[in-house]
């Protein structure tokens, strides 16, 4: 799809669906747009219908479809000879993040290395400069991972046949329960991202065989990239709301925390037994993210460098390298007068060729609550419904304890 695209020629390579005239659901290539992107649009959406149309007459059915239509896609929002906006068109990368940010040169030497050195000794200068790059990024926490082992994988998955539907399991939170779970994460200093990402460690951690948990938490990196980073370099002011100007922050984390050095992955797990929440956890979660959110796009400076067709094909036939990544969108609020409402938003993305084992995709709306959309790869149906049991028990905790103070 993408080798035939060309910017400023082709039609996007995104959709919105409306399904039984009630839900209007927003597609894309993820390459190209990154969920903010789908909340942008519903926003563009929403602010079109509350400007142009009488929500109390459509009800009624007083209006002319064809008419409605009509002058629904001769709003900005779909009319692509309006050049207030081209949202149509994604954000072309390759002339925006080297100016952005710095190249990380390691990645530079690891490249040159694999590419022209010989195989004999790859392993000798691979050891060495793994052990410079450990010394260059260390942390002093106690809860830095030990062994930096292979990424958590359900037992013998890759040994069951390839299906590529994910098992999906979406909760919901109400707008109380976000409010106070956001409420008690304030008490914390912390912030509720880092919340559920404990809370996904610990659904994941008693199927770990105690190997580390490799994990990955998006970041928007739209406010690095200001005018005065672009200024000299980008003719025109780029369309920074609509493209892929997203970042991820690794973290490696021993699961044998979670598991008080025990191994239940041949076990019934006594799901009681796991929710309780280690506040200090958190807190180093929240930091971690806080440091290495400013590094994230480092691999975006490296693009000059790359070959992006190249990696794109290599991405698809490399195993899975994350053991889970967490998205969180926020929350999307309504205006009181607004007549056309955002309800309800979920957000979903497939594990697909992102390198992840699960997908845990947030997002909220003033008027539904908060939506998580929990993806696995198939294959471990009895330890799927385990692991987001224990997710959910985690906040309701939370919750309850909230109630009690």
């Amino acid at each position: 799809m993408i080798k035939k695209f060309e910017f400023n020629n082709n039609t996007p390579l995104w959709k919105i669906s409306i399904l039984n005239e009630k839900y209007a659901v927003f597609s894309c290539e993820h390459t190209l747009y990154d969920g903010n992107v789908g909340i942008n649009i519903f926003k563009e959406l929403k602010d079109e219908l509350n400007k142009n149309f009488d929500a109390e007459i459509i009800h009624k059915g007083e209006n002319e479809s064809k008419e409605n239509d009509e002058k629904l896609m001769n709003s900005k929002i779909f009319n692509s000879s309006n050049p207030e906006k081209k949202i149509q068109l994604p954000l072309d990368f390759t002339k925006v993040y080297p100016y952005i940010f710095k190249p990380d040169f390691s990645k530079v030497i690891n490249a040159l290395i694999q590419r022209y050195v010989p195989n004999f000794m790859k392993k000798v200068l691979h050891l060495l400069y793994s052990r410079i790059y450990a010394k260059l990024f260390r942390s002093d926490s106690k809860y830095t991972s030990r062994t930096f082992g292979a990424p958590m994988v359900w037992q013998n998955y890759q040994n069951k046949p390839k299906i590529w539907v994910d098992q999906v399991k979406v909760l919901n939170y109400t707008p109380e329960e976000v409010n106070t779970l956001v409420t008690v994460c304030r008490k914390n200093n912390v912030k509720l991202t880092s919340l559920l990402v404990v809370s996904c460690m610990m659904g994941i951690a008693p199927f770990a065989d105690n190997k580390d948990i490799i994990f990955g938490i998006p970041v928007n990196l739209r406010r690095y990239a200001t005018k005065e980073a672009l200024k000299g370099h980008v003719l025109e002011d780029p369309n920074l709301v609509y493209g892929d100007l997203v970042g991820e922050v690794p973290t490696v984390f021993p699961s044998v925390v979670f598991n008080d050095g025990h191994n239940d992955s041949s076990e019934n797990v006594d799901i009681s037994s796991r929710t309780d929440v280690d506040w200090d956890i958190v807190n180093w979660i929240q930091n971690h993210i806080q440091q290495h959110a400013e590094n994230v796009g480092a691999n975006f400076g490296m693009l000059k460098y790359a070959d992006v067709e190249e990696n794109m094909k290599a991405g698809i036939l490399r195993p899975k390298t994350i053991s889970q990544k967490l998205s969180n969108l926020g929350i999307i609020k309504n205006k009181d007068e607004d007549a056309f409402k955002i309800v309800d938003l979920v957000f979903h993305q497939p594990t697909g060729m992102y390198g992840s084992y699960h997908c845990c995709n947030v997002i909220s709306t003033d008027v539904g609550g908060m939506n998580i959309c929990i993806t696995e790869v198939p294959g471990n149906k009895k330890g799927f419904e385990d692991y987001w049991s224990i997710f959910d028990q985690t906040i309701r905790k939370v919750l309850n304890s909230a109630e009690t103070i």
